[in-house]
């Protein structure tokens, strides 16, 4: 059941709860399909509905555990690659803020591009390099909790 909820500000929306932003997300046709863990145990939903609406075409947006920050952070998949029970995908459009949050609001003085690959095994793998200069700024690899939201068109 959806729940209707009150018009608010995109400055709110932002500073907002996980929860909240879920909400949200339901209610413009986003569907969260599969949430693991950091080492990419089930938590909630399956793999075979995700991997299943992603070789049917649906958009894929995915938001990795950013609570104790206080903020939900999403972000579109540009390129999936699945199969029966496992996807992946990455994004290369982010350049680097200052801040999305406060007086700080805005890009960076030296701003980076930011690549991002997911997995559903909880692998992230990250890389910055200077905007204008083909410069390193940095390479990280982890593993984090992330929730994979669909929306079939």
């Amino acid at each position: 059941m959806k729940v209707k909820l009150p018009l608010i500000t995109a400055a709110a929306l932002l500073i907002s709860s996980v929860s909240f932003a879920s909400e949200w997300q339901q209610q413009t046709g986003w569907v969260l399909a599969y949430s693991h863990d950091s080492q990419g145990n089930v938590v909630s939903g399956d793999i075979s509905t995700l991997s299943d609406a992603i070789a049917n075409g649906a958009d894929v947006k995915v938001n990795y555990d950013s609570s104790s920050a206080g903020y939900a952070t999403f972000f579109d998949c540009e390129w999936t690659f699945v199969k029966s029970d496992y996807v992946a995908c990455t994004n290369t459009s982010h350049i680097s803020v200052q801040s999305a949050l406060g007086s700080n609001f805005g890009f960076q003085d030296n701003a980076y591009h930011w690549y991002i690959m997911v997995n559903t095994e909880g692998k992230r793998d990250m890389s910055r390099w200077r905007v204008g200069a083909h410069e390193s700024v940095g390479h990280t690899q982890d593993r984090t909790a992330m929730n994979w939201w669909v929306r079939v068109n």
